[in-house]
Formats: C-alpha cells, structure tokens, sequence
C-alpha cells in the first residue's frame, strides 16, 4: 500500500531496505515501534523535568511534547486502521488495534475539530479553577478549598445540604459544553472505525463490549455483599450520630453527610473508617522518625525487600537520577512516582521529603513498577505504554499486601501495638482502597458508557448518574433533584479522559496474585496475614511474571497470575473474610443492603 510509504515521508523518517520476507504491515509495526519510543521517551523526560521543578516554562515544554506525542499517535491510528484486516496474524491485529485506541480519541480529530475539542477542555478547566461560593448571609464568598474545609468541619444538617446544594448550583452551565465534548469524541472514534468512543475505551482492554460488560458485572456481584457490610457500618454510625429520621437504617445514605462534598469516592473517607487507620500510621510514622528513616531510607527498606526476594539490587544511575525531596512546595505535585523515560535503562523515583502512611506504601508500589519496566527491556513499545498496564499496577498492589502488621513489626516499624486490631487496621486500610472505592469506579464507567453509547440522551444525564448511584452507592442526593441538573459534573475530571476510576478487574488480580505468591512461598494461615518477604521461590515466580511477553494473550497471563483461564474475586473475598467476620458483629441487629 502507497499510504505506509506515504506516512514515513510525512513524518520525515527514512525508508529503510525491506527485504522480500517482510510484510508491509510488520513493517510499518517495526517502524511504529521506533517512532514512538522516540516521541514518547521526548514527553516523558519533560514531564519528569516538570513534575519535578514545576514552572510556566517546564509547562510549556511538556504540553509542547505531549502535543507531537499524539500527533504521531494520530497518524499512527489513521495508518493502523487503514491496515487492520481479519487475515492478519492475531499479534498483529492486536497490535494494530493498540495504535488505533492507545492515544486519546481525540487526537484523530481533523485539525480546526480539534482546536474545538481543546477550547472545549480549557472552559472546563476554567470554570473549575475560578470557582466562588457566596452563601446566602454569609460576609465573604469561599474558594473551593474553603467550601470543602466548611463541608468536613460541620455537624449541622442544614448546613451541610446548604454546601452540598452550593457546590452543584452552577453545574448545569457544563452540560451544553459537555453535550459538545460528547459529539466530537464518537466523531473520532467513528472515525477510527469504531461505533463510538465506548467501544473504542473497550477495545483497549483486549475484550469484546459485551464480555466486559458481563465480566464486570459477575465481579462486582461477587464482591457487593462485603461492600454492603462497609455501608452498613457506616449508615448504622451516622444515624447513631445524626438520628435515624435523617439516615434510615434501610435507605440509601444521604449525600451530604459523608466526608467529600464532592461525592467522589463512595464510603471511603468516612470518619468511622479513617479513625481505625491513624492509630496504626501515627504508630509507623513515630517509628520512621525515631530510627531516623527519611524518604531515601523508606527506598532502601524497599529495595531490601526485594533483594530478599532475589532481585538484584539497582544500578547506581537510578539512586544518582532520583528525587528523594520535592524542590516544589505544592503539595499536589508531591505523590510517590515511578519513571521509565526511555523504555530501557532509565528508570527514576521521586519520593517526597515528607512521609506518610500513604507514602510509605506507595514507594514498594513504586519500587515494583521500576522493577516490572527493568524485566520488560527491550520488549514491545506499544504494549508496555498501554496494554500491560493493569499487570503492572495489579503486580503492584500485591507487593503493598505483604506488608502487614506482622512483617513492620519484623521490621522494627510498629512497636506496643495490639496485633490484632493492628491487623483489622490493615484489612480496613486495603478494603477501602478497593471495595470501598469500586462502586463510584462502577457508577463513572456506567455512566459515560450510556451517555456515548446514545444510550442516556442529555435530558436524563441526571437521572442516570443518580440511578446507577443509588444502585452500586446506596446514595441518595441531599436534597430532590431535576432533570435541569448537572450532578455529575461535581467531580471535575469525570467530564473528561482524566479521571483514572477504580478497576476491579485490577483489584481481583491483585489479590489473585498475592495468593498465587503465598502458595509457591508456602504460607499456612490466613491470606491476609502472608508476606512473601524473604521467600526466593516466590521471588522467582514474580520475576518470572513481570518478565512474561508484553501483549501475551489474556487466558495465558490469568493462568501464568493465578492459575486459572478467569479472574474470579473468590481470592479477594478469602483474603477479607476476617474483616467480614468483624464487620458482623459490628453490624449485628442491623439491616444491611437499601
């Protein structure tokens, strides 16, 4: 085909010799491969150079390289689309679906659409960053930071809904920009080939719509009754606090009286959770400081963890690359990251000075990431930016399981504590982080999918969104509301591609993992006590997965991951039955579900 030709000279890329053998489509997919290590190792080294020393000009360059990023990510999908055929070999069909969706849709629009499409975003981002409240009587308007303060801070009801209603009464101004924004992402996916944006989100995950969908659902019914004992403990202690008149014990759970007048994270900011973990962190944090254990030092507790496991420790050019204190105040730009700038030998962390329970975890979680991109050297680009992404965060987060009460107190790190509530603690902390997060995961996911699928037109957005709340959330909204309204738009980054919501086919293979980890290290008793610490067998099998092909088939990773050709939750519901047990005798007497 004239257009590969055609593409290279485009984009100012030599035409190597091809030899006989060799199709036109692997062709293009060796070259693609060339291209984007290129741009992409250009964004990620000024996005590092930003993220780490922040001003207008480390801005500017990084948007500059983000920009030709998805320009090439757009000629790459036009080409890949145009190239994508059935008699193809499986790999290079996934291959080539990967370059058609692995960029933001966006991106294949034609250029004065696109334009749109960026004006369309900065009015959003604008109406955010600017916003006031003034509330009836009130002497002066609050600022976002200050409505939220006021939300956490009051006990009164009719406060809290006079916030709660505050923060949506200008939202359905979003909903005609949002109606465009709608429009001009199924324009680029139809463009691509698909039938709209959802389908081409989808696509990226390897899996046909359908069985997403199914797949979803049957994991989210296995996990929903303990979800359902986490909401339950919580209505039961606000209509201790508030009067069961105002929380009735088999309703949904009224808005305005959790902690996040945003509405963005289900039950898991409530006090009565929150109140069970600052004991076991102010324990870890007092420890750190007293054995002198900086953020440098956190990394190195880190590496040794690993080095127990038989990795090799790091090479000299990570500890020299790192950041280990933030040169930027902000403390938005101070989270634990891991960086691989040129899908090779660089691999970075940048740990703040600060260290907090949350931090304290994120660097093992960090340390596996770095570790995961050092076995895949020299694998394929396209699969290590996009498709592999779920086992590395899924491999992740079953290293964060290992470190239990047990294994910190091994460590010297907590000290006069109860293990027992320790323990609870702990299984709190990881419940939250999951199934306390997945229902509003499920109710964002639902939602955008109805809305560009045609499914929900824009008159019923809200009724949609307060649905599919009441179904997975067990919220209702504070106070009646109308078709007129926006709700959805509460939470910025859900109008947008921005927000990375909670995924819980990742969830399920995590703690799949950490089973399959536990077995081979040989661990005898409750899941949610194993630390794979100090185990070479299990050490092995861990290399072994991060090191398995990028793009290998699914059914193949299931079974390498845990054993079996599907991901069930039976692993994350053994590993939480202790709290289940807790939770029942908290939730004793009470109805549970709404």
């Amino acid at each position: 085909m004239i257009a590969v030709s055609l593409f290279w000279s485009l984009t100012g890329c030599s035409v190597i010799d091809r030899s006989s053998d060799v199709s036109e489509v692997e062709f293009f997919l060796v070259r693609a491969d060339e291209l984007l290590r290129e741009v992409w190792s250009n964004q990620r080294r000024a996005e590092w150079v930003n993220d780490a020393y922040r001003s207008e000009d480390t801005i500017a360059l990084e948007n500059r390289a983000k920009s030709e990023l998805f320009r090439v990510g757009r000629e790459l999908g036009v080409e890949a689309s145009n190239l994508l055929d059935s008699d193809l070999p499986k790999l290079s069909q996934r291959r080539l679906e990967l370059l058609r969706s692995s960029f933001s849709t966006s991106s294949h629009l034609e250029p004065v659409k696109q334009q749109e499409f960026v004006a369309l975003q900065r009015q959003l981002e604008e109406f955010y960053r600017n916003r006031t409240f003034c509330l009836e009587g009130a002497v002066d308007c609050l600022d976002s930071a200050g409505i939220k303060e006021a939300f956490r801070d009051s006990q009164n009801t009719d406060k809290l809904i006079e916030l709660w209603r505050e923060w949506r009464r200008e939202l359905p101004s979003l909903r005609n920009t949002f109606e465009r924004y709608v429009e001009l992402t199924n324009e680029a996916a139809i463009e691509l080939g698909y039938r709209n944006a959802n389908e081409a989100s989808v696509s990226f995950s390897g899996m046909p719509v359908e069985n997403f969908e199914s797949g979803r659902e049957h994991l989210w019914e296995q996990v929903r009754p303990l979800y359902e004992s986490l909401h339950c403990l919580v209505r039961g202690d606000l209509g201790q606090e508030f009067g069961t008149a105002a929380v009735p014990p088999k309703e949904e759970i009224p808005a305005h009286l959790l902690s996040d007048i945003s509405n963005g994270s289900s039950i898991s900011l409530h006090r009565a959770f929150l109140s069970l973990n600052d004991e076991s962190e102010e324990n870890l944090i007092r420890s750190l400081q007293r054995e002198e254990i900086n953020s440098l030092g956190v990394v190195s507790l880190g590496q040794e963890f690993f080095n127990s496991l038989g990795f090799e420790s790091l090479e000299p050019e990570f500890w020299s690359q790192s950041i280990f204190m933030s040169p930027v105040d902000e403390e938005d730009y101070c989270a634990v990251r891991a960086w691989n700038v040129d899908l090779t030998s660089d691999l970075r962390l940048k740990v703040c000075a600060r260290i907090t329970g949350e931090n304290f975890v994120d660097v093992y979680r960090s340390l596996s990431e770095i570790y995961y991109h050092r076995a895949k050297r020299g694998q394929d680009a396209l699969f290590r930016m996009g498709a592999d992404q779920d086992l590395l965060v899924a491999l992740g987060g079953a290293i964060t399981l290992s470190l239990t009460p047990r294994h910190l107190m091994e460590l010297g790190l907590l000290e006069d504590v109860d293990l027992e509530n320790a323990h609870i603690a702990f299984l709190v902390s990881q419940a939250l982080d999951t199934i306390g997060r997945t229902p509003f995961g499920l109710v964002v996911d639902k939602w955008k999918t109805q809305v560009f699928s045609g499914a929900t037109p824009a008159a019923l957005y809200n009724k949609s969104w307060w649905d599919l709340r009441r179904r997975y959330e067990g919220i209702r909204p504070a106070s009646p509301r109308s078709d007129t309204d926006f709700d959805s738009g509460s939470i910025r980054d859900v109008l947008t591609d921005q927000l990375n919501t909670p995924n819980l086919f990742i969830d399920v293979l995590k703690f799949q993992t950490h089973k399959t980890l536990c077995q081979i290290a040989g661990f005898e008793g409750p899941l949610s006590e194993c630390s794979i610490y100090r185990s070479s067998k299990a050490g092995i099998r861990l290399m072994e997965m991060m090191a398995i092909e990028a793009g290998a088939p699914r059914h193949r990773l299931l079974s390498f991951l845990s054993g079996g050709r599907r991901l069930d939750a039976a692993a994350l519901l053994e590993y939480f039955q202790p709290l289940r047990v807790w939770l029942d005798a908290k939730n004793e007497g009470r109805t549970c579900g709404w």
